[in-house]
C-alpha cells in the first residue's frame, strides 16, 4: 500500500486513495502525498550539526549564522547600506505619513514590495523549522535579495553621485563593494 507507511491519519490515507482512484487524479495524488511527507519530515526535525552540537531537530540560529557565513561580505555591506538607508528614509517621512502616502508607495514600489515581502516570509518559514540541512533550503531567497539591494544600491549611487563631494567617494565605493 502506497500510502499507509507516510500518512498515519486514516482521513489523509482515504483522500489521496479517492483522488487517485478519479480520472486524472493520480498526479495531484502523488503532488499531495508529497507535500504530506515533507511537513511530517519537517515536524520531526532532523539529526543536526551545528557548531560543536548535535542535536535531533533544529537550531533557531541555524539559517542567520549560516546566512552571514556564506554570503558575500561585499554583499552583506552592501544589504546592510541599503537597510538602513530605507530606514533613514521612512523615519525622516514618518511625520508626514499618512494612509494615502502608504497606497501611494505600495502602488508605486509594488516589486520591491513583494519581493521583500516573499523574502521575509520564506526566511522566517525557514527559520521556525526543524529542517537544518543546509543552505541550499534557502537558496530561493537569493534572486530577490539580489534584486532589491541591486535597486537599492542605485538608488543610494544616484542620490550621492548628484551631490558633488560625495560622486567620486560613492562610486569608488560601490566599485569596491561590486567587486568584493
Amino acid at each position: 500500500d502506497w500510502s499507509s507507511d507516510v500518512c498515519s491519519s486514516d482521513l489523509i490515507t482515504n483522500i489521496l486513495r479517492s483522488l487517485a482512484a478519479l480520472p486524472g487524479g493520480q498526479e495531484p495524488a502523488q503532488f499531495l502525498l508529497g507535500v504530506v511527507m515533507a511537513t511530517g519530515r519537517v515536524a520531526g526535525g532532523n539529526v543536526t550539526y551545528f557548531v560543536g552540537q548535535v542535536r535531533n531537530g533544529g537550531f533557531i540560529d541555524y539559517f542567520p549564522v549560516l546566512f552571514l557565513l556564506k554570503t558575500q561580505v561585499g554583499f552583506l555591506v552592501l544589504g546592510f547600506a541599503s537597510l538602513v538607508t530605507g530606514v533613514a528614509v521612512a523615519w525622516r517621512k514618518r511625520r508626514r505619513l499618512t494612509w494615502r502616502l502608504v497606497a501611494d508607495w505600495c502602488n508605486r514600489y509594488s516589486l520591491t514590495l513583494i519581493l521583500g515581502l516573499f523574502v521575509a516570509v520564506y526566511f522566517s518559514i525557514a527559520w521556525v523549522g526543524n529542517l537544518d540541512l543546509g543552505l541550499r533550503h534557502i537558496l530561493p531567497i537569493y534572486p530577490p535579495l539580489f534584486a532589491l539591494v541591486a535597486i537599492s544600491t542605485a538608488w543610494i549611487w544616484r542620490r550621492l553621485s548628484a551631490r558633488k563631494r560625495w560622486q567620486h567617494f560613492a562610486s569608488w565605493m560601490i566599485a569596491v563593494l561590486l567587486i568584493w
